[in-house]
């Protein structure tokens, strides 16, 4: 099944990656560009978060599978590779994945949108009447939403670490990503009755990180 790995790339402040010229872009096309090159690797979107646009990108990239990307990780090249990155990065990149269930399609819309919202929302296990419930909200959405473009959304694969978790305690996740025509109608939506009526349906979570973000395609 394909697989997708979403990183959050702290990255030092005054590095902008698309400042096309730059020293930072040109390590993060190299970075982009050995990417793309790895057997299983099939797109690549990287961006900048709106709400911390100077440390953080933002990079998912769709695998045909979770064990083509564990393959990088293990080959020789992995440790040069990173490297090559250690002059933009101010932490440790956190990695996640999750499995594309839904149609790639659905992905690339969410992410091709002017923003995408990253929801990742936090519960202490994993059950299918929340999976269905989140269904449920993205029907709403699918519906009611006037700005609304997409929507993807799967369990986390690895289990994670929250604060809203409690500390020492590992949980699951489900992500989503919702393609927005602009923050604007994301926040008018927030507004509605709709919305009231969806958050009904994630009941049961112990937190969530939202933020937006501007995607590039990269192939």
């Amino acid at each position: 099944m394909q697989a997708v790995e979403v990183a959050t790339i702290k990255i030092k402040a005054g590095s902008n990656v698309f400042d096309r010229g730059s020293e930072a872009a040109r390590i993060w096309r190299g970075m982009l560009d050995t990417i793309s090159r790895q057997k299983g690797c099939q797109t690549l979107y990287s961006g900048q978060e709106h709400e911390s646009p100077n440390i953080v990108q933002l990079l998912v990239v769709v695998w045909d599978s979770v064990q083509s990307h564990k393959n990088f990780m293990d080959s020789p090249q992995y440790q040069p590779f990173l490297d090559t990155l250690s002059p933009l990065l101010a932490g440790q990149p956190q990695l996640v994945h999750f499995e594309l269930k839904s149609a790639a399609d659905d992905l690339a819309a969410a992410v091709f949108a002017p923003v995408t919202e990253l929801a990742t929302i936090f519960l202490t296990e994993k059950t299918q009447s929340f999976y269905d419930n989140v269904g449920s909200f993205a029907d709403i959405l699918r519906d009611h939403t006037e700005g609304f473009l997409g929507i993807s959304y799967s369990w986390c694969i690895e289990d994670v670490e929250h604060e809203c978790l409690g500390e020492g305690f590992k949980g699951k996740a489900c992500i989503l990503a919702i393609g927005w025509s602009s923050i604007d109608a994301h926040l008018a939506f927030k507004q509605t009755d709709a919305f009231r009526r969806g958050l009904e349906f994630l009941r049961g979570a112990r937190g969530s990180e939202i933020h937006h973000t501007i995607f590039q395609t990269t192939g």
